[in-house]
Formats: structure tokens, sequence, C-alpha cells
């Protein structure tokens, strides 16, 4: 008698958006009412839950996606797509909306204007999750989700999914102001500068703006004392800022790359990247200069989940460049 082997893979759960984004690619971005021809199409799956959970794949860890399709051929596109990319699509729901779509432009130099039409990906419920909870036996290491759910709803997930000691990596975007109930139940959040002022409820002027890095070790301590115990702030050409109990405020440099080819799916790379590191017991400085490193490779290439590296690569990476973890 054999028996199945266990599979050792980091188990993660991702909800979120699932989108279907037609990508054009052109020279310059349009100007209102202007029309630049010439650009070529690409049409690939997007949205910000199942661009993580790819890259929680991709890095090597088994991804179990929550959202929400529709019953069109949209949604058999994108549920046959994550698939192949080793997402388990059983808890993905259907709904009598169309599935998410996304179009996006993307200029020559990676600049992109994107509109969004959410669709189906608004019928994402706490229920969803329950009946995930209730089915599976796997120890989840993480969860990543986004501010795309609305708020009520995101608390009521947050809950749950605390109450069974997962581990919450909420990415605050599109940014929204973030009750402190909400801001509890959050383990780690990851903004930019904006987002984070946003989230925080606090105007500029109320910062130190003598400098970004001050600005943002501002912000993370403030959103730190609401409830969060981990804060990561990007900082765009100058790394991120983070801060937890544990480690204090601390700036981890950037990690830059030349031949920048589409920065979509960027973020979403970053988030999981860290995520994943910190399940594998990386600190929180290491997991977001193996973050920067994952997200500087995908912007290489098109798509929002084309070139995710692996989680060696990324590392490998950092190394080539003579950087420590």
């Amino acid at each position: 008698m054999t028996t199945q082997a266990k599979d050792r893979r980091k188990k993660f759960v991702v909800i979120g958006n699932i989108n279907v984004d037609h990508v054009v690619y052109v020279k310059k971005l349009p100007r209102v009412d202007e029309v630049v021809s010439g650009g070529e199409l690409d049409i690939h799956i997007g949205g910000k839950g199942a661009n993580q959970a790819v890259a929680i794949s991709r890095l090597g860890g088994l991804p179990y996606m929550i959202g929400c399709v529709g019953n069109d051929h949209l949604a058999n596109l994108a549920i046959e797509a994550l698939e192949r990319k080793g997402v388990v699509t059983s808890y993905i729901c259907r709904s009598n909306k169309h599935t998410g779509t996304a179009l996006i432009i993307v200029d020559s130099e990676g600049n992109k204007v994107i509109a969004v039409a959410p669709g189906a990906n608004k019928d994402i419920k706490p229920e969803h999750v329950d009946a995930f909870l209730q089915n599976t036996d796997t120890e989840i290491n993480a969860s990543l989700i986004q501010i795309e759910i609305d708020i009520d709803t995101l608390g009521k997930i947050l809950g749950r999914l605390k109450s069974k000691g997962i581990s919450v990596t909420l990415t605050a975007s599109p940014p929204k102001e973030l009750p402190e109930y909400i801001l509890r139940n959050i383990d780690i959040l990851i903004a930019n500068l904006l987002e984070a002022q946003i989230v925080a409820g606090v105007d500029s002027r109320a910062l130190d703006l003598s400098s970004t890095r001050k600005a943002a070790e501002v912000l993370a301590e403030i959103i730190n004392s609401r409830g969060v115990k981990n804060v990561v702030i990007t900082i765009g050409s100058e790394g991120s800022v983070i801060y937890s109990d544990s480690e204090g405020t601390i700036h981890v440099e950037p990690v830059k790359t030349a031949d920048v080819v589409d920065t979509t799916g960027a973020g979403d790379v970053y988030t999981a990247t860290l995520t994943y590191a910190l399940a594998e017991g990386y600190s929180l400085y290491s997991s977001a200069l193996i973050a920067s490193a994952a997200a500087a490779i995908k912007i290489r290439h098109r798509g929002a989940q084309e070139g995710i590296p692996t989680f060696s690569e990324a590392i490998s990476f950092l190394k080539g460049m003579g950087m420590e973890i």
C-alpha cells in the first residue's frame, strides 16, 4: 500500500480581484480625445488577487484563490489560465455579472494608464471565505488581500482569517481610510506614500516632509500605533521604509534595474514575494529586499504575470548585485 507524498510547499490563500487585462502597447500615452495608433494588443489574466496568486505559485508556494468571475467566455479563459499557472481555483465563485475587465495602455517607457470594470469582483462575500475555511484541512501559512473589496466585507473577512490564526498581508490599493477595527486585524500592511496617507487619514501638511523617507517613517509609526504590527511603505527610487514591533524603523535600499518594459503587476509581485519570504522565516527587512528584487526582475517583461522569478532567482539577483540579506 502506498501513501501520497505530502505537499511540502508553503500554502497561501489569496482573496481578491480576477480580471482579464486587454493591454495595448504604444509609443506614447494618448492625451484626451487623441488617438494613438500602431499599437500591439496582448490579453493577459490580471487583477491584483490573481496576480498575487500566480506570483505565489511561481515563487514556489501553493496558492488558493478566492474570488468571483462571471458566466462568460472570459471567466473560462481566466480560470484555465490560473490553473495552468499552479493556482487552486476550487473556491472561485460564479456571478451573473461580467468577468472583471481592465483596459491598460502602456507606453515605450513602461508608463501606463488603466481603466477597470470590476463586474463579478464586486460579488466576493465573507461566505466564500467561510466555505474555504470549513472545507480545507490544509495549514495556511498566510493570506493576501487588497482594498478592492468594500470595507464592510473586508472587515468581516479579516475577522474570519484572524479567528483561525492566519497571518494577513493587506495591500493598500486602491487606498481608503481604514478604521482601527480593520487595522488591528492586519499583520502586514504594504502601501506607497500616498496610499499610506489615505489609509492613516493623515493630511500631508501634518507630516514632516523634509524628505520622502522621513514622511514614510512618520506614517509607518502612525499606522503601527493604530494596530498594524508590520508596516511597509514603498518610496519609489528610494526603496522602502519598514516598521515593526521587533525591528523598529528601518530604511531598505532600492534594487534598481535597467530595461524597464512594463511595470504592470510589479506591486503584486512585491507583495507576494514579501509575504512568501516572511513565511520562509526571513526578517521583514530581508523580505522587503527580496521583494524589491523580484519586482525589479518582473518589470523587464510585458504583462502583469510574465517574468515573475522563482524565490531562488530573486535571491540570486540580489547576490549578483552584491547585496546582503
